[in-house]
Protein backbone atom coordinates (compact mmCIF):
# COMPACT_ATOMS: atom_id res chain seq x y z
CA UNK A 1 0.00 0.00 0.00
CA UNK A 2 2.70 2.48 0.97
CA UNK A 3 4.53 1.86 -2.31
CA UNK A 4 1.49 2.68 -4.45
CA UNK A 5 -0.46 5.26 -2.46
CA UNK A 6 -0.15 7.95 0.18
CA UNK A 7 -1.31 5.43 2.78
CA UNK A 8 -2.04 6.48 6.37
CA UNK A 9 -1.98 3.62 8.86
CA UNK A 10 -4.27 4.34 11.80
CA UNK A 11 -3.80 1.73 14.50
CA UNK A 12 -5.79 1.87 17.75
CA UNK A 13 -7.41 5.18 16.82
CA UNK A 14 -10.90 5.08 18.30
CA UNK A 15 -13.94 7.20 19.09
CA UNK A 16 -14.16 10.77 17.84
CA UNK A 17 -10.52 10.62 16.73
CA UNK A 18 -11.35 7.74 14.37
CA UNK A 19 -14.36 9.57 12.96
CA UNK A 20 -12.20 12.65 12.36
CA UNK A 21 -9.57 10.47 10.69
CA UNK A 22 -12.08 8.72 8.41
CA UNK A 23 -13.63 12.05 7.42
CA UNK A 24 -10.19 13.29 6.35
CA UNK A 25 -9.75 10.44 3.82
CA UNK A 26 -10.76 10.32 0.17
CA UNK A 27 -11.26 6.58 0.58
CA UNK A 28 -10.89 4.16 3.47
CA UNK A 29 -9.15 0.84 3.01
CA UNK A 30 -10.07 -2.10 5.21
CA UNK A 31 -9.10 -5.72 5.47
CA UNK A 32 -11.14 -8.04 7.66
CA UNK A 33 -9.53 -10.91 9.48
CA UNK A 34 -10.78 -14.33 8.52
CA UNK A 35 -14.42 -14.01 7.42
CA UNK A 36 -15.58 -11.44 9.95
CA UNK A 37 -16.93 -7.99 9.24
CA UNK A 38 -15.48 -5.41 11.56
CA UNK A 39 -17.27 -2.34 12.83
CA UNK A 40 -14.89 -0.07 10.92
CA UNK A 41 -16.85 -0.90 7.77
CA UNK A 42 -19.97 0.71 9.22
CA UNK A 43 -18.03 3.67 10.65
CA UNK A 44 -16.64 4.32 7.18
CA UNK A 45 -19.87 4.20 5.22
CA UNK A 46 -21.60 6.12 8.02
CA UNK A 47 -19.15 8.96 7.34
CA UNK A 48 -20.02 8.89 3.63
CA UNK A 49 -16.47 7.84 2.76
CA UNK A 50 -16.03 5.13 0.12
CA UNK A 51 -15.00 1.81 1.65
CA UNK A 52 -12.51 -0.47 -0.09
CA UNK A 53 -12.48 -3.87 1.63
CA UNK A 54 -11.78 -7.51 0.99
CA UNK A 55 -14.63 -9.56 -0.43
CA UNK A 56 -16.80 -11.40 2.07
CA UNK A 57 -20.16 -12.99 1.23
CA UNK A 58 -21.56 -11.59 4.49
CA UNK A 59 -21.25 -8.04 3.12
CA UNK A 60 -23.69 -8.95 0.37
CA UNK A 61 -26.16 -10.30 2.94
CA UNK A 62 -26.02 -6.88 4.65
CA UNK A 63 -26.77 -4.96 1.45
CA UNK A 64 -23.25 -4.05 0.35
CA UNK A 65 -22.97 -4.09 -3.44
CA UNK A 66 -19.56 -4.00 -5.08
CA UNK A 67 -19.17 -0.93 -7.27
CA UNK A 68 -22.36 0.66 -5.91
CA UNK A 69 -21.90 1.34 -2.18
CA UNK A 70 -18.53 -0.35 -1.58
CA UNK A 71 -15.52 -1.55 -3.54
CA UNK A 72 -14.65 -5.17 -2.68
CA UNK A 73 -11.47 -6.87 -3.81
CA UNK A 74 -10.53 -10.53 -4.00
CA UNK A 75 -6.76 -10.14 -4.39
CA UNK A 76 -4.03 -7.50 -4.21
CA UNK A 77 -4.13 -6.65 -7.92
CA UNK A 78 -7.88 -6.05 -7.79
CA UNK A 79 -7.45 -3.97 -4.62
CA UNK A 80 -4.89 -1.70 -6.28
CA UNK A 81 -7.04 -1.36 -9.40
CA UNK A 82 -10.12 -0.37 -7.39
CA UNK A 83 -8.21 2.12 -5.27
CA UNK A 84 -6.78 3.71 -8.43
CA UNK A 85 -10.30 3.88 -9.92
CA UNK A 86 -11.63 5.71 -6.88
CA UNK A 87 -8.70 8.10 -6.59
CA UNK A 88 -8.89 9.05 -10.26
CA UNK A 89 -12.67 9.39 -10.55
CA UNK A 90 -14.28 12.00 -8.29
CA UNK A 91 -17.81 11.17 -9.48
CA UNK A 92 -17.43 7.46 -8.76
CA UNK A 93 -15.91 8.19 -5.36
CA UNK A 94 -18.75 10.59 -4.50
CA UNK A 95 -21.42 8.16 -5.73
CA UNK A 96 -20.09 5.22 -3.72
CA UNK A 97 -19.70 7.42 -0.65
CA UNK A 98 -23.31 8.64 -0.89
CA UNK A 99 -24.68 5.15 -1.53
CA UNK A 100 -22.69 3.79 1.40
CA UNK A 101 -24.07 6.51 3.65
CA UNK A 102 -27.63 5.56 2.64
CA UNK A 103 -26.88 1.90 3.38
CA UNK A 104 -25.51 2.82 6.81
CA UNK A 105 -28.91 4.25 7.75
CA UNK A 106 -30.33 0.71 7.51
CA UNK A 107 -27.78 -0.55 10.04
CA UNK A 108 -28.42 1.56 13.12
CA UNK A 109 -28.79 0.06 16.59
CA UNK A 110 -32.46 1.05 16.49
CA UNK A 111 -33.00 -0.86 13.24
CA UNK A 112 -31.18 -3.90 14.66
CA UNK A 113 -33.36 -3.85 17.78
CA UNK A 114 -36.51 -3.61 15.67
CA UNK A 115 -35.37 -6.66 13.69
CA UNK A 116 -34.60 -8.63 16.84
CA UNK A 117 -38.00 -7.77 18.34
CA UNK A 118 -39.73 -8.82 15.12
CA UNK A 119 -37.85 -12.14 15.11
CA UNK A 120 -38.71 -12.69 18.77
CA UNK A 121 -42.40 -11.86 18.25
CA UNK A 122 -42.58 -14.16 15.21
CA UNK A 123 -41.07 -17.01 17.20
CA UNK A 124 -43.49 -16.45 20.08
CA UNK A 125 -46.53 -16.36 17.77
CA UNK A 126 -45.35 -19.54 16.01
CA UNK A 127 -45.32 -21.40 19.32
CA UNK A 128 -48.95 -20.59 20.11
Amino acid sequence: MSNNFNFVYDNFVIGDSMVDAINSYKIHWNCNLSNDINYRSFETIGCGVPLVTNHNYQYEELGFIDGVNVMMYKNNNEMILKIKQLLSNDKLRESIGKSGLELSKKHTYEKRCETLIMIYENNISNRV
